[in-house]
């Protein structure tokens, strides 16, 4: 099952229950709350024409704003691939070569990525997320039509297929991969990029 399907469940169910707290502001955000988040930022990338599979990028650092990305990213039926924002340019360059990147979703002070080439044109244009918690991420396109690495085709059983436009759970889906692994690179990113920001929600009394 997609992650995203498991959040739309529960926001269903529990609606105000805090889904998550950061720790340093105090700030919680809910189930419902996160799940409006994702959908809004799903619809946003698929209205700039991301597709179930592509490889899209999360470049932002760990906080409460790159929940609702995440999740939003795999609502799409994107390939979630973390970059983490204190990663140096060569380091990023290198994970968007080795996992054939097609675009990337990016924080407000994120400068834009290389294009590839013979696609400048495409990849100059940053589209702009309005409102919301994810309010001034960008995303643009790298190579829109970039082929995955070899051993990305072993992954292929597990990849989304297409969603209703209302992202509610219903029937479960093929699993998506939270982020391509291709290389020790894009592997030492994904572990770079799990830091926690909040304490765990205490667990419901028994009570009645």
């Amino acid at each position: 099952m997609n992650l995203a399907d498991l959040l739309f469940a529960t926001a269903e169910r529990h609606s105000p229950r805090r889904a998550v707290t950061d720790v340093r502001s105090g700030r919680s955000v809910s189930y419902g709350q996160l799940a409006r988040e994702a959908e809004r930022l799903a619809a946003f990338l698929k209205a700039e024409g991301v597709e179930p599979g592509q490889r899209i990028g999360l470049l932002a650092p760990n906080d409460l704003t790159y929940i609702p990305a995440a999740f939003g990213l795999l609502a799409a039926g994107a390939c979630f691939v973390p970059l983490a924002s204190n990663l140096t340019p060569t380091e990023i360059a290198e994970i968007v070569r080795e996992v054939q990147l097609n675009g990337c979703v990016a924080w407000p002070k994120a400068a834009p990525l290389p294009s590839a080439p013979g696609h400048a044109d495409e990849s100059a244009r940053r589209a702009v997320v309005k409102g919301g918690d994810c309010d001034g991420y960008t995303f643009q396109w790298i190579d829109r039509g970039a082929e995955p690495p070899a051993e990305f085709h072993k992954l292929k059983g597990a990849l989304p297929g297409r969603r209703p436009p209302r992202f509610r759970a219903r029937r479960a889906t093929p699993t998506n991969p939270c982020a391509a692994r291709s290389s020790r690179a894009a592997t030492a990113t994904a572990t770079r990029s799990s830091g926690s920001i909040g304490a765990p929600s205490p667990r419901p009394s028994s009570t009645s």
